[in-house]
């Protein structure tokens, strides 16, 4: 019995050491599993990071082969820089002047049109041709700026007769403009003839001219349904910037970067490329600067580049309970970019992928500030915690070293009433120019006379702003 229970005995601790044994081996197996995919993960993200430099370099590359083509197409001359000066906001409204008398010196006829506005202050309504109220308040927004209304006045017919192959070129073959001149006429002709008959039976006009063309040339707003004004006022601006481009024709697939060390140098490059590129009565009235600083983490060096935008896009939707104004929206937009994850910046100095601050300030604040409110999907927030007021300042803390602070008055509002920008009503508000306390809605075909404090009973969508003494 006594071997009998030493033979149990020896048999349990063998079985036990066989398992301890087995446990030893799976452990050492998925130890050798982890490790192997440890290894796997690194090479992997090796082979990335090898990816991305090589990704980097090929950029740099070809941004200096495409600034080669311009300099051999004689897109921009660098070798001519007398006029390129430091950055600096009154230097670079002299080199806007500059530019502009290379263009046409009757666009210098911009600068003195105070006290005639209301030569170019349409005062009638649109017709409703089929869910187009976003349109017509849009186009009431931009037919109430007087030295866009000027242009198309005096200068676009000179512009056509000149630049006709320029005008042939682009997509839409010059007809957007030429619609859109066609619907200035309408709601302006009337308004600076003597006919008091026609001015009593003809108090709109119908835009479904332009609004067939806008179907054709974009399907998006080709369905039958309410569509969204931002989406609208961006597509007519670009696409009238680029019918109308003294410089049209001078395409790049890709702009090359002007990342630099220095500022003045990438300011410099900067202006020598897009001042070759884009010049438009749209870029010259719409158009303003942003400097972006990139901030390595690891060596701290720094990369300055520059970037047009053409409107500022303010998400209310991150705001609750909180009285939302300018400044708020402003600070939420150009607030500092971290670069880290997957969106990591490569540092040409540490020659590697870094974590990187981007900090932003505006460099130019153009002559016509457009926002938009952007409500979300759901539109959930308050017109009535909306702050925005007649006037708005974009203050020294926004503003490039030795930039004045740049103030502006509203002048057009495109409100909206309904669940989302996609459905609901538009109604646009425009200042008289000869009196700051009154202001005319239109309501589609509609209208009136009305006091500021009428916008507050709606959503403020869009808002057109203009600095005074824009164009200083």
């Amino acid at each position: 019995q006594n071997l009998q229970m030493q033979q149990n005995l020896q048999m349990q601790q063998n079985l036990q050491m066989q398992q301890n044994l087995q446990m030893q081996q799976n452990l050492q197996m998925q130890q050798n599993l982890q490790m192997r995919q440890k290894l796997l993960d690194m090479q992997f993200q090796i082979i990335q990071n090898n990816q991305n430099i090589i990704n980097f370099q090929n950029n740099q590359m070809n941004n200096q082969n495409n600034f080669q083509i311009m300099q051999n197409k004689g897109f921009i001359n660098m070798n001519n820089q007398n006029n390129i000066i430091n950055n600096n906001f009154s230097n670079y409204s002299q080199l806007y002047s500059n530019e502009m008398t290379n263009k046409s010196i009757k666009l210098l006829e911009l600068h003195n049109l105070k006290g005639k506005e209301n030569d170019f202050f349409p005062k009638k309504g649109l017709n409703n041709v089929g869910l187009t109220c976003y349109m017509n308040s849009t186009l009431q927004c931009l037919l109430h700026i007087a030295e866009l209304n000027y242009f198309f006045s005096n200068l676009y017919n000179e512009f056509k007769n000149t630049h006709y192959d320029i005008i042939k070129k682009t997509e839409s073959k010059g007809k957007l403009s030429e619609e859109y001149k066609k619907v200035l006429d309408g709601v302006i002709s009337e308004e600076k003839s003597g006919n008091f008959f026609a001015r009593i039976i003809s108090d709109s006009f119908s835009p479904s001219a332009f609004n067939n063309l806008i179907c054709r040339l974009n399907p998006q707003f080709a369905k039958y349904e309410s569509n969204d004004a931002r989406d609208l006022i961006i597509y007519l601006l670009q696409e009238i910037h680029e019918e109308l481009n003294y410089n049209g024709g001078k395409k790049l697939d890709k702009i090359p970067s002007c990342n630099q060390l220095n500022e003045d140098d990438a300011f410099r490059f900067f202006y020598k490329v897009n001042s070759e590129l884009n010049f438009s009565i749209i870029s010259y009235l719409f158009w303003g600067i942003v400097k972006q600083t990139t901030i390595c983490s690891q060596c701290h060096k720094q990369l300055y580049n520059f970037q047009y935008f053409q409107y500022l896009s303010f998400s209310l939707y991150n705001y609750t309970n909180i009285r939302f104004n300018f400044y708020r929206g402003l600070k939420d937009y150009i607030k500092p970019e971290l670069l880290q994850g997957d969106n990591q910046f490569y540092c040409q100095f540490c020659r590697g992928l870094r974590n990187a601050t981007v900090e932003s300030k505006i460099f130019y604040p153009s002559p016509y500030l457009l926002i938009n409110l952007d409500y979300g999907k759901d539109k959930k927030y308050n017109p009535k915690e909306i702050d925005f007021g007649s006037t708005v300042v974009i203050t020294k803390e926004f503003l490039n070293n030795n930039i004045p602070e740049a103030y502006y008055d509203l002048v057009a509002v495109s409100t909206h009433i309904g669940s989302s920008g996609n459905a609901g009503h538009y109604i646009a508000f425009c200042k008289d120019p000869s009196d700051e306390e009154i202001w005319h809605k239109f309501n589609d075909s509609s209208h009136s006379l009305c006091k500021f404090e009428e916008t507050y009973k709606y959503s403020p969508y869009l808002l057109i702003f203009k600095k005074k003494n824009n164009f200083k």
